[in-house]
């Protein structure tokens, strides 16, 4: 028994939904895997705040079709797609994926949406030699402070060069007066 319009129309706003709060969208070939192997990706998956969705490509294709940063995707599809949204981690997303290929050999990745770009497999693959979202903080916070501190340490030498020269002064003063003195005695 086919599904019933209410149902597809259910299917297509769940799909937009899910795409509206992801950042990249993995196109696999999932055929060949048994219920449990799809149970085994959604688990891997979960941690890292990704969606696996198993959807009809034309409700996929409708589901996109309006949306400009998610139109690259229907190059993708075709044959059997489960479609793996990621909300967050894009590379813990990656490397989970890859682990469960490893395991099954089953899968493969036709492709990915980015931004609106569309994604080779190897450009999918490049994402996850970029640094993560923690990462990129920890080092424009290491920079940040490394300015702090070298400004702390410019301003703290002022006063001190400061009051070197200003004790030098009488010292200079006495000493002028002196090679003055000198000199009228000469």
């Amino acid at each position: 028994m086919g599904r019933t319009l209410e149902d597809k129309k259910a299917i297509v706003a769940d799909l937009k939904e899910v795409l509206s709060e992801s950042s990249l969208a993995l196109i696999v070939d999932y055929q060949g895997l048994s219920v449990s192997e799809i149970s085994d990706l959604r688990n891997r998956m979960r941690p890292t705040g990704t969606v696996c969705k198993r959807a009809k490509n034309t409700l996929m294709r409708i589901a996109v079709q309006e949306d400009q940063q998610w139109q690259p995707m229907t190059q993708y599809l075709q044959d059997s797609s489960v479609f793996l949204l990621v909300k967050e981690d894009l590379k813990e997303a990656i490397k989970a994926y890859e682990e469960f290929q490893k395991t099954t050999k089953k899968t493969e990745i036709r492709g990915g949406v980015l931004e609106g770009q569309a994604l080779t497999v190897d450009q999918v693959k490049a994402l996850k030699d970029l640094p993560s979202k923690q990462e990129l903080m920890a080092r424009i916070a290491g920079s940040l402070n490394a300015v702090a501190t070298k400004l702390a340490k410019g301003i703290n030498q002022v006063p001190t060069k400061l009051a070197k020269g200003i004790n030098e002064v009488p010292s200079s003063l006495v000493r002028a007066v002196k090679a003055v003195s000198e000199k009228e005695d000469s």
